[in-house]
């Protein structure tokens, strides 16, 4: 799966998987919210319970410490990631590409 961002939206090949629009992160093209991404936590689409977090380079279980994944491993899976932060490539690992 080789995944790439532009014009705010994130494809895998000519597919669009992802739409990201303010502090949501819709599915495909549509309206409808797979996340909200608020301060540096990933929250269960309108609701305020993390799924996960970020902290410094690492992405942890929900609001707690236990290391998951290194950031920069994923950023070397999408193409022009270095335009997002952080916490939406921690939302694109959880619902994407884990």
């Amino acid at each position: 799966m080789r995944l790439e961002y532009k014009r705010e939206r994130l494809f895998d090949g000519s597919k669009t998987l992802l739409s990201f629009r303010k502090e949501k992160i819709c599915s495909g093209t549509g309206y409808t919210a797979i996340c909200t991404i608020r301060d540096k936590k990933i929250c269960d689409k309108t609701s305020y319970s993390a799924v996960c977090n970020v902290n410094r380079d690492y992405i942890c279980e929900k609001t707690g410490f236990k290391k998951l994944i290194k950031i920069k491993d994923i950023r070397k899976e999408i193409k022009n990631s270095d335009i997002l932060s952080d916490a939406h490539i921690a939302a694109i690992w959880w619902y994407i590409i884990k």
